[in-house]
């Protein structure tokens, strides 16, 4: 059996991970915290990678912190956000 038949026609993608710096260092559970929280610099690569054709496709928030009395409170450090676009 020939299971490479209609691989062909599949689109191809190309990957990228970036990451992005948060301005305001608070704990971010939603989009919406992440997007309102990245720095200057981050929102510009982002725009960047728009025009370019990158959509992103996942963002994971790195933490640091516990909300434990030696560590302080828990907050959001940076964001790897993942990138595709079809070659």
């Amino acid at each position: 059996m020939d299971t490479t038949k209609g691989r062909d026609k599949m689109p191809k993608y190309e990957h990228q991970a970036v990451a992005l710096k948060i301005k305001d260092k608070v704990l971010a559970f939603t989009r919406k915290d992440i997007l309102s929280g990245i720095s200057e610099e981050s929102s510009e690569v982002l725009d960047g990678l728009g025009n370019d054709g990158w959509e992103m496709v996942a963002a994971i928030p790195f933490s640091s912190g516990s909300g434990g009395l030696l560590s302080g409170p828990m907050r959001t450090d940076c964001v790897l956000a993942f990138f595709k676009r079809q070659v």
